[in-house]
């Protein structure tokens, strides 16, 4: 589309900063803002107590949750005390929302500095900047909810994408150290990209029945477990068993749909796999594998004795965020899938259509993208899909690879058009689709949705599959 590489930076600087100004002014003027504790937010609520006085209010975190997502209020609160600004509720939403403006600036920035990297053309680039910034996640939700640490997580996972093209694996131990008080999830991707060397897998050119077998096992001990604290705590997580129609009487061909969904997606990327030819003491990169193990594990300690300092409770334990992709994850059928096609746009429905050229791709890449993309397959069953924002610069890198710069004008003109309808940045959430704020937020996450929204998302989702399928079948690209 733009051959020059510096035109196509500026004018998708341009598009973010002119889509940040408008919605920031929006937020301002006409209260184009999520409703709950004015403007604040539910978890933003505590980020913003910390920005207006960080050092008094970190000790005094309601759990270690906040405390270890604290260093975007850090951020804010040292800009307000170096402007010498009053810390009312008002600037800290300001504040926030021109924090969040910056950072997906700069993540532009550095997704053309990964397209370089990986000698992708203008067509992949734009392919890619669609898929990451022109959805609900990156344009609309960040200046509607401002005061919370996704995109700060966001851009971390940007800077990793770029770490891992260039093997700067000492960089990678500062982007440890900064989730840990951004987000922590981060961490686990950290790990798994320094514990490996960047060698080919040994694949073979079928798939076995001792792959096949592990794929079908880890499923069912998936959908065994949800189903499991489904019936026997109904009332977990606000009483999600009994919230719709679909959620109290559908359970059974939910907890199927997750498990078709995960068998298919394992088997596929289990399916090369020579389990008895993996040379065990090649794959590790010893010196960093051993620091990002300190590293991890010294996290963790210094969090807990922190806390335990400050008296201050332990908070999302890995125990409850485990549980909570269980029983989420299988309300409706396919309800995660529908929920990140409504939060991340309708390019994220192209991955389930590229899915094999993926899986090949990371045979080619090494075991810590394998690892990666095992940890995106179990954390994306969680419906709440701003969960999983870390791990989409990864996979859109993945999934541009998989077109072999060989994108068709046609259909980078058809994945921007729906990007950009579905990224709702052209209506109020106050008007879309309902007249209600709160309904028209929650329509955006799986995990909330009514029966009326599910099934409206589930038709638009089959509709906009059938269109991308399409749409790559004109363009003759191999492993559809």
């Amino acid at each position: 589309m733009f051959q020059n590489n510096k035109i196509t930076l500026y004018i998708q600087l341009l598009i973010i900063f002119a889509f940040g100004l408008i919605f920031i002014g929006a937020s301002t003027y006409f209260n184009e803002i999520i409703p709950a504790n004015k403007g604040l937010g539910f978890d933003g609520k505590h980020y913003a107590e910390l920005a207006m006085n960080y050092p008094d209010n970190i000790t005094k975190a309601i759990d270690t949750k906040y405390f270890q997502r604290s260093f975007p209020s850090l951020i804010i609160y040292s800009f307000i005390n170096f402007l010498n600004l009053s810390s009312s509720p008002q600037t800290i939403i300001l504040l926030f929302s021109i924090y969040n403006l910056l950072l997906l600036l700069l993540s532009v920035f550095i997704w053309n500095k990964i397209c370089k990297v990986s000698n992708f053309n203008s067509s992949s680039n734009w392919l890619g900047f669609s898929a990451l910034f022109v959805s609900f996640a990156a344009l609309k939700f960040s200046f509607f909810y401002p005061i919370l640490t996704d995109i700060t997580g966001f851009t971390l996972s940007m800077f990793l994408v770029y770490f891992f093209k260039t093997n700067n694996k000492k960089a990678m131990l500062v982007i440890m150290v900064l989730s840990a008080v951004s987000w922590p999830s981060i961490e686990y991707m950290c790990l798994a990209l320094l514990l490996f060397r960047n060698n080919e897998i040994i694949f073979v050119n079928k798939s076995s029945i001792l792959n096949t077998s592990i794929a079908f096992i880890i499923s069912f001990v998936f959908v065994f477990l949800a189903g499991y604290l489904i019936y026997r705590h109904p009332i977990m997580r606000g009483g999600w068993f009994e919230h719709t129609y679909i959620v109290k009487h559908g359970i059974i061909p939910s907890l199927l749909a997750s498990f078709v969904f995960m068998f298919l997606a394992f088997r596929l990327l289990f399916k090369k796999l020579d389990l008895f030819s993996i040379p065990v003491f090649k794959i590790f990169d010893i010196k960093f594998a051993i620091s990002g193990i300190v590293l991890f594990i010294g996290i963790d300690v210094i969090i807990n004795k922190l806390a335990h300092h400050y008296n201050i409770p332990s908070g999302y334990s890995i125990r409850m965020y485990l549980t909570d992709i269980l029983i989420i994850g299988s309300r409706q059928p396919f309800c995660f899938l529908v929920g990140h096609f409504a939060y991340f746009g309708p390019l994220f429905t192209i991955c389930i259509f590229r899915w094999k050229k993926i899986c090949d791709l990371i045979y080619q890449q090494g075991w810590s993208l394998f690892f990666i993309l095992i940890q995106f397959i179990f954390f994306m069953m969680d419906s709440e899909s701003r969960h999983i924002l870390n791990y989409m610069p990864f996979i859109t890198v993945l999934l541009v690879q998989s077109f072999d710069n060989k994108i068709s004008k046609r259909f980078l003109a058809i994945g921007i058009s729906l990007s950009f309808v579905f990224s709702k940045v052209w209506i109020s959430i106050q008007s879309f689709p309902t007249s209600s704020i709160s309904d028209n937020y929650n329509i955006n996450f799986g995990c909330y949705l009514t029966d009326t929204s599910y099934v409206l998302l589930l038709l638009l989702f089959i509709a906009t599959c059938a269109i991308f399928y399409y749409a790559i079948k004109k363009m003759k690209i191999s492993n559809l």
